[in-house]
């Protein structure tokens, strides 16, 4: 059904696909794995006709994308990472558009939306905003949501028996330039809108019955039923900034600190802990783990570019160059920015000086590796999390780091 040939995209000196090639046939389901910056997105863009390749071919049900794009997309549905809804729609308003944007009409549309409707529970929310459908809870407790929970409930037990029951709930609401200019979607209030989904779903996976009036989160009545956890799941804050670590030590069982910067770390458990006293809670209740680029490499080379190159992927978005900045990097953000022409461009990462590779990363031998892990306990980081950095075939670096810092 899907047929890619020699596939290739580059965007000024960076190739972000490659000479790719791969079959999809009926029935088969496939999977992308691979680091950020792989280009898994960009062969999905290809293969939607969203990005054209420089080279190769793409054929869906025997169409070939470059020639034919809009039959191709009549034959594609895709889901991107935020929901692509228009929020002031009424649910059946919009199913009714997606059916017109189909060239469906009259009989065939009818029977079109009948079917989602059914599909995915959807009866009795045609009435209401498709902004309701941003929180599934909302409509859990419904006869045809069944097939929801009953799917909730095996991706719990799937995801206890992989972790051995250390599975933790991680929440963030991501920030602010990627949510209204990538997704398009308006950023209003974040830490209240997090606090009330903390406060939400912690009854939820208790095995509560819900009923919370928040300032901007309202629920009656919401509960997971059957599909909620068998053991407790710690609820963690994705966190950067001082309110939303005063916010982790408020309400949540840890924080997790997207970068953890080595002179910026006291700064921020200091936070964290500061919003547990404010909540009068214990503050050695609340865990701090945060994620370290590793490369336990003896190419030191090699693995401090691909360091040099994860730090500039994320210096080329605003609320992460402003993080950096904030952290005592004023320089090589300068420098990043001035660099600025595409994510991975080279020179971006030729701004990240080796202070700044050091404070937020280690790069060299399992023992050197494993010693600035146990530094980094000692300053408070309770639960380091290791983030494979790629040196030479992606595989092959993510088990060596991972197998030499396995307890």
């Amino acid at each position: 059904m899907i047929k890619v040939q020699n596939i290739t995209k580059t965007y000024g000196a960076t190739v972000a696909v490659n000479d790719v090639s791969f079959e999809v046939g009926k029935g088969e389901i496939l999977g992308f794995l691979g680091p950020n910056g792989a280009g898994k997105s960009t062969t999905l863009k290809i293969i939607t006709s969203y990005v054209v390749a420089d080279s190769g071919s793409v054929y869906v049900n025997d169409i070939e994308a470059l020639e034919n794009p809009m039959e191709v997309r009549k034959a594609i549905g895709y889901l991107p990472e935020s929901t692509p809804l228009y929020m002031d729609m009424q649910v059946i308003e919009y199913l009714e558009f997606v059916a017109r944007v189909r060239q469906m009409s009259g009989a065939e549309a009818r029977s079109a939306i009948d079917r989602v409707v059914e599909m995915v529970g959807l009866r009795r929310m045609l009435r209401k905003m498709s902004r309701a459908l941003g929180v599934p809870i909302k409509y859990i407790r419904s006869d045809q949501g069944s097939e929801f929970k009953s799917k909730t409930q095996e991706l719990f037990r799937q995801l206890a028996a992989v972790s051995d029951g250390r599975f933790i709930l991680g929440l963030g609401v991501g920030n602010k330039p990627a949510t209204e200019d990538e997704h398009g979607v308006a950023y209003s209030q974040p830490i209240e809108h997090l606090r009330d989904m903390v406060n939400i779903i912690r009854g939820l996976i208790k095995g509560e019955v819900v009923s919370h009036q928040g300032k901007v989160i309202t629920v009656s009545g919401a509960s997971l039923g059957d599909a909620r956890p068998q053991k407790e799941t710690p609820i963690y804050i994705a966190a950067l900034g001082p309110r939303m670590l005063q916010l982790a030590g408020e309400v949540a069982d840890g924080v997790l600190l997207s970068w953890t910067a080595a002179s910026y770390l006291p700064k921020a458990i200091q936070l964290v802990r500061d919003g547990a006293t404010k909540a009068g809670r214990d503050p050695s209740e609340v865990e701090i783990s945060g994620y370290l680029r590793v490369a336990v490499t003896n190419d030191l080379v090699a693995g401090r570019a691909s360091l040099k190159r994860e730090i500039a992927r994320y210096a080329g978005g605003a609320h992460y160059r402003s993080y950096f900045k904030n952290t005592g990097f004023d320089e090589e953000m300068a420098g990043a920015q001035a660099a600025r022409g595409h994510a991975d461009n080279r020179a971006m990462a030729e701004a990240i000086g080796e202070k700044m590779q050091s404070e937020l990363g280690v790069v060299g031998p399992a023992e050197v590796c494993r010693a600035r892990i146990e530094e980094l306990r000692a300053m408070g980081l309770t639960k380091p999390v290791i983030a494979p950095l790629t040196v030479g075939d992606i595989k092959d670096s993510y088990q060596q780091t991972v197998k030499a810092l396995a307890p």
